[in-house]
């Protein structure tokens, strides 16, 4: 069942032991999300079947996030962009107000999802490049920058996909 433009409730037939799971898509990304463990995900969703040039994963929960469902998560997606994080972002407030001013969004509220939300908006605007060296140093957009000590692994899809961290 869908539930907004990029979220489904996915609905399976066979019975796990788990709170909750997730499906995210986009053109370029699908998104598998799920409360338990690494097994549960690839046996809830048929994951030996699927292929693709690339994987991005996480094991665990934002730190600054409540945690327990499913969309609390990682990887964190905005559009064609998927992100995997560590650490904690001091500049969370800044990044935030600067999300909201420029895309209007919503958020589940923890620092994972809005360094996706930058990511996809700067590299809307500036090209992947340019977005991650925005995001290092606040050149053009000073709200943008990242601070704090953190770790990043992304993936922006497309016909030519484009990954780093």
């Amino acid at each position: 069942m869908r539930i907004s433009n990029d979220i489904y409730d996915v609905e399976l037939s066979e019975y796990i032991d788990i709170d909750g799971y997730i499906y995210l898509n986009s053109r370029w990304i699908d998104i598998y999300k799920v409360v338990g463990w690494p097994e549960d995900i690839a046996k809830l969703y048929g994951i030996e079947s699927l292929s693709s040039r690339s994987w991005l994963g996480h094991t665990r929960y934002p730190t600054n996030s409540p945690g327990r469902l499913p969309y609390y998560s990682h990887p964190f997606a905005a559009g064609d962009v998927a992100i995997v994080h560590n650490g904690d972002l001091s500049s969370y407030g800044a990044n935030v107000n600067f999300i909201k001013y420029r895309t209007h969004v919503k958020f589940t509220g923890n620092d994972s999802e809005a360094i996706a939300y930058l990511l996809s908006f700067l590299a809307g605007e500036l090209g992947v490049e340019e977005a991650v060296k925005e995001l290092m140093y606040g050149r053009r957009y000073r709200w943008a920058r990242l601070d704090g000590p953190y770790a990043v692994a992304f993936m922006v899809g497309g016909p030519r996909p484009v990954f780093g961290a």
